[in-house]
C-alpha cells in the first residue's frame, strides 16, 4: 500500500532484520538488502550477520588484487569508512583515495585517479569496468561471484575486513557554505588522525549528506537541514 512515505518500510537495506532471519530460516548462503532504488547493497551472511558497503567493497578489492586486476592497486572511498576497513586495506597493500560522503564524489576521484573500484560504506559501490553509477544488482552479482570463486562462505570473506566500533552523530547546520570552506582549509578528507596508547586509535571525519534512506517521513526535512555526519572509531 505506497503511500509516498511507506518506502522499505521495516525492509531493505535501511531494515535487514527480517532478511537477516530468512536467511538462518532457509539455510541460505547470501541474503540481499537494496535501498528504494536499489543503487546500493547491504548483505546478509549464512549466519545471518550483517556485511556494510566497506566489507562488500574490500572483498572485491582483495580478490580483484589477488586476480592482478586492481590498477595501481588502489580504491576509492569515503571518510566515513571504517577504520577496520582502512587497516585491512594498509595490510594487504591496497592504497585508498579518500573523498567526501556522496557517490558522485567516489566517481570523481575515480575517473581523476583512473581507479576502477570504489564505495561507501552505506552500498553504494562503483565498478567503472561495467558502471558510472552504483548498482545493487550488479554489486550483488560481483559479490556472489567471489563467493563461487573462492569457494568461501560470505562470512569468511567479511572476517578480513574487521569492523571497529564506530558513531555516527547528526548535526544540524545553519550554513553549508561555512562548512564547506572549513573542510577545504582543513585538507578535507582527513580531519582527524589521533593516538593513545599503544592500542587505541581514533579518527573523526565528516561529510555532508541529504536524504539518503528511503521510508522516512522526514526525508526532505533532513535535506534542507543538511546535516553533517561526524564518525568516531577506535
Amino acid at each position: 500500500d505506497p503511500d509516498g512515505t511507506n518506502i522499505n518500510d521495516h525492509v531493505g537495506s535501511t531494515h535487514p532484520e527480517l532478511l537477516q532471519q530468512a536467511v538462518k530460516a532457509y539455510g541460505a548462503h547470501i541474503g540481499i538488502a537494496h535501498d528504494g532504488d536499489a543503487d546500493r547493497l547491504i548483505a546478509v551472511d549464512e549466519h545471518g550477520a550483517l556485511v556494510d558497503g566497506d566489507q562488500v567493497l574490500g572483498i572485491n578489492a582483495l580478490d580483484l588484487k589477488a586476480r592482478g586486476l586492481l590498477p595501481s592497486d588502489s580504491i576509492v572511498c569515503t571518510v566515513m569508512s571504517n577504520l577496520g576497513f582502512r587497516r585491512a586495506m594498509e595490510e594487504h597493500g591496497i592504497g585508498l583515495v579518500e573523498t567526501q560522503v556522496g557517490d558522485r564524489y567516489v566517481l570523481a576521484a575515480m575517473l581523476e585517479n583512473k581507479i576502477l573500484l570504489g564505495g561507501e560504506q552505506s552500498g553504494h559501490i562503483v565498478f567503472l569496468d561495467r558502471h558510472t553509477t552504483g548498482d545493487g544488482i550488479l554489486t550483488a552479482l560481483r559479490l556472489m561471484a567471489v563467493i563461487k570463486r573462492t569457494s568461501a562462505g560470505l562470512s569468511e570473506l567479511a572476517s578480513r575486513i574487521p569492523r571497529y566500533p564506530q558513531v555516527l552523530l547528526n548535526v544540524p547546520v545553519r550554513d553549508r557554505g561555512a562548512l564547506d570552506g572549513a573542510e577545504g582549509r582543513s585538507a578535507r578528507h582527513r580531519i582527524v588522525d589521533g593516538r593513545r596508547g599503544p592500542r587505541a586509535r581514533a579518527r573523526v571525519g565528516h561529510g555532508t549528506r541529504g536524504a539518503c534512506d528511503g521510508g522516512s517521513a522526514d526525508r526532505a526535512g533532513r535535506a534542507r537541514r543538511r546535516r553533517t555526519h561526524i564518525c568516531r572509531g577506535q
